[in-house]
């Protein structure tokens, strides 16, 4: 992913998620460059993230992460498509509200985060089944097609609106 900040420059962002069939992560590599370059990498085994991260310091940093469940999110910064994997996770049958712990790799910090649907919804002049993600700081609208590929994203938060093309 590649996007241009307003008064800012470039910034470049990958990811490479690695699933069980069960929508468990196994590993996640990363790599981010705006003014400086950082790489990471995340080993999720037995519901504990082995996190590493190089910021261009003289050692990587490492931290280890213990969750009650080994179905951990992986939200990255600026890679939306994760929001996919988690519309995927999420029980469609059960419905309601769900709470799933997560990881922000970039930032090396984990948390939880609760999934709700809310049922069919208009947005952009459009129909969507509608997913409201919601950590204790931020709350994210995800819209999905009838195959609940993400379609569009908005932070109403930072009036943020990402649409696929």
């Amino acid at each position: 992913m590649s996007a241009h900040a307003p008064g800012g420059g470039d910034i470049k962002a990958a990811g490479q998620l690695k699933l069980s069939p069960d929508g468990t992560p196994i590993r996640y590599d990363w790599s981010a460059e705006a003014q400086k370059k950082a790489t990471g990498a995340v080993d999720f085994i037995s519901g504990t993230a082995k996190c590493s991260a190089e910021l261009g310091a003289a050692s990587p940093l490492r931290k280890d992460f213990t969750f009650t469940s080994p179905l951990v999110a992986v939200l990255d910064n600026n890679l939306y498509y994760q929001f996919g994997v988690l519309a995927r996770v999420y029980d469609w049958k059960t419905g309601g509200k769900q709470t799933f712990p997560v990881l922000i790799p970039q930032d090396m910090v984990p948390g939880s985060i609760s999934v709700e649907s809310l049922g069919p919804q208009e947005a952009g002049n459009r129909n969507y089944e509608a997913l409201r993600v919601s950590s204790s700081d931020l709350q994210i609208m995800v819209y999905l097609d009838a195959s609940h590929r993400v379609m569009r994203l908005e932070v109403p938060s930072s009036n943020a609106v990402i649409e696929r093309e």
